[in-house]
């Protein structure tokens, strides 16, 4: 009688098999858990700068951009835009915290990102709305 040590290669390979298809559904789920974490990250920094902007439009009694624009005429006009470059400016948002699920840098998109500020009237009084907005589209 043969004495048997050791696995047959047709053992190996089947093991083999067993742990990479483990390991492919472990680094698909992996990933799909960060995509998730990163959505999640970037409304987090949408929300940011947004709240931000409304903060800082509050505050303003000066010119705003060079044109007279201060709070009451962005309030009687209703027409107020808040860029992310004088959001840095002012110290309202950290240059160096991300934006994206990309990994890009507010810093990035100072000059592209804005928040929307507007006034709509409810019921005998003026409520405040702060849209995020990336060239011209919705951050989120």
């Amino acid at each position: 009688m043969l004495d048997k040590k050791g696995f047959t290669i047709i053992e190996l390979l089947a093991v083999l098999v067993i742990m990479a298809s483990a390991s492919i559904v472990i680094v698909l789920n992996m990933q799909g858990i960060e995509s998730g974490v990163n959505k999640d990250l970037k409304a987090t920094s949408v929300k940011e700068i947004e709240e931000a902007a409304c903060s800082f439009v509050d505050k303003i009694n000066f010119d705003l951009d060079g044109n007279g624009k201060d709070r009451d005429y962005c309030v009687e006009t209703n027409n107020c835009n808040i860029y992310l470059s004088t959001l840095i400016s002012q110290g309202y948002i950290d240059e160096d915290s991300k934006f994206d699920d990309e990994g890009h840098y507010y810093k990035d998109y100072e000059d592209v990102i804005y928040v929307e500020v507007r006034w709509i009237t409810d019921e005998n009084y003026k409520v405040k709305t702060c849209t995020c907005k990336l060239n011209g589209d919705d951050c989120l």
